[in-house]
């Protein structure tokens, strides 16, 4: 097992946005964690992460718990993410913002002042391996502020994947992107699987969620209220209710 929450439970003031929160990610698993805004989806990422601490319960990462973990302590164990809102550096290269999610190899290596050019060419060699990966090679020297906004969200992606993860949180990797974009980056998760990478993936992007993940577990106001296979969880009434509403037309498109 990759990835487990167990009773995990976040409130700030008043509101509770993680409510008792359970489920499990395989080895190898792509699994969705979906649910209407303010369902305590990315929450839950941040506290997976290390952003935030859980007021309660137990997160698992490979049998070990790391609940009270730090950041940079998970990424050296082998999890990264990407975030909602966009964290690249402006006027830096593609390459250099990937070459940034190296960075595990790079801190506490007592060895680094006499390493010196040969271990920054081989991180640097390492770094454009995901760039070509995402398919930017060809704009790798380019600085990431020229690019369009579905390639910098792969930027982000390749610099996630720059940290060699074994478990990889992506926070709504295809918001605002156009059908075509969304369909690459379902094409990206799959090969990422391949990769032996777990993916835990967030995002509204229904048609995304049906193509890509083996799994789903639905959010609402902080609860898990359902956990299937994607075509299976659209016939649950809760997630009907909670997720989608009663719209006719969102029902039908989330069940092609």
């Amino acid at each position: 097992m990759t990835l487990e929450l167990q009773d995990v439970r976040k409130r700030f003031g008043g509101v509770v946005a993680s409510d008792g929160v359970t489920f499990r990610v395989g080895d190898g698993e792509i699994f969705g964690l979906i649910g209407p805004n303010g369902a305590g989806k990315t929450t839950a990422v941040n506290l997976i992460t290390a952003y935030m601490r859980p007021d309660s319960g137990q997160i698992r990462f490979e049998d070990t718990e790391i609940t009270r973990l730090k950041p940079r302590q998970l990424a050296a164990r082998g999890v990264s993410r990407t975030f909602q809102s966009l964290r690249l550096f402006e006027g830096v290269t593609v390459a250099d913002n990937v070459l940034i999610g190296r960075h595990r190899w790079f801190e506490g290596h007592v060895l680094l002042p006499f390493l010196g050019g040969k271990f920054e060419k081989s991180q640097r060699a390492a770094a454009l391996k995901w760039v070509d990966f995402v398919g930017l090679g060809d704009v790798a020297a380019e600085p990431v502020d020229s690019l369009p906004y579905g390639l910098r969200r792969k930027v982000e992606i390749a610099r996630a994947l720059a940290l060699e993860p074994r478990l990889l949180l992506l926070d709504e990797p295809t918001a605002g992107m156009t059908r075509t974009e969304s369909d690459e980056v379902a094409g990206l998760i799959r090969r990422i699987r391949e990769h032996g990478i777990t993916v835990l993936l967030i995002d509204h992007n229904i048609s995304l969620v049906n193509q890509v993940c083996d799994r789903v577990a639905v959010l609402d106001f902080g609860k898990v209220i359902a956990e299937d296979e994607p075509k299976a969880i659209w016939q649950n009434q809760l997630v009907r209710r909670a997720y989608l509403g009663d719209d006719e037309e969102t029902m039908t498109g989330a069940d092609s």
